[in-house]
């Protein structure tokens, strides 16, 4: 069963039924409702995301070649289509490396969030030169301030890290997982392409690779939370 939304690197896809703790019926109907007219402009691709995202109640991983810092106004406009239609299709990375095994108990999925991060950057810093400082900080990838986060138990087995991503997100209240490539950084001494924060852009390589969990209604370009993209009838996120 799928039950997810989404990947743009230059796509969109539903996400992996490894990861699905439910059923795809309910987001069927949503990307097939009609929609007699939608209008959107965003300063970035990813700020449209979320936007499109908050508003439609869609949960989404998204891959994309990304610059929050540099502007470019998109302003888009859809008359009697269905969701599907504002959507594109797929590509690769450290996203698709193979798990064994990866198990939640009783814990904040922040929190087991940045324990899969760890074990990734791990994995870097192994294949370091030794005479490079491993020394960790507290140089996150997250929006971590409580806010939609909630404990969870899950056993994952022979999935893949965006299948876990994908778990997160559908296991509380965030919206979203977001990868940032940018490949003018190159490649990591791991082989993968270079992986930046929404949040920090000047991390080191002994911080690959890095990823964002955004809750419903953070605007990613001015790092904030805008409430007048959730319609008022539904509920904001809340602390747990």
């Amino acid at each position: 069963m799928r039950s997810l939304v989404v990947v743009l690197l230059i796509s969109i896809f539903p996400l992996s039924s490894s990861a699905a703790p439910i059923g795809s019926s309910d987001l069927e109907m949503k990307l097939h409702t009609p929609v007699s007219e939608y209008v959107l402009s965003a300063n970035t691709l990813l700020e449209a995301l979320s936007n499109i995202a908050a508003q439609f109640n869609l949960r989404m991983g998204v891959e994309w070649i990304g610059d929050v810092q540099h502007r470019r106004t998109i302003q888009l406009s859809f008359k009697d289509v269905t969701r599907p239609q504002a959507f594109l299709a797929g590509n690769q990375t450290f996203l698709d490396q193979p798990l064994k095994s990866f198990e939640v108990r009783d814990e904040y999925v922040m929190g087991a969030n940045l324990r899969l991060m760890e074990l990734l950057r791990n994995q870097t810093r192994s294949l370091l030169p030794q005479d490079i400082p491993t020394e960790r900080s507290g140089i996150g990838g997250s929006f971590g301030t409580g806010l939609g986060d909630r404990r969870v138990s899950f056993e994952l087995e022979n999935v893949r890290v965006r299948d876990v991503l994908d778990r997160f997100v559908l296991s509380a209240d965030f919206q979203m997982w977001v990868v940032t490539y940018v490949p003018d950084k190159g490649v990591t001494v791991a082989g993968d392409t270079w992986t930046v924060s929404i949040f920090n852009w000047e991390l080191t390589e002994k911080y690959q690779p890095v990823w964002d969990l955004l809750v419903r209604g953070f605007d990613p370009t001015a790092k904030a939370y805008k409430p007048e993209w959730v319609p008022k009838e539904e509920k904001s996120p809340t602390k747990n």
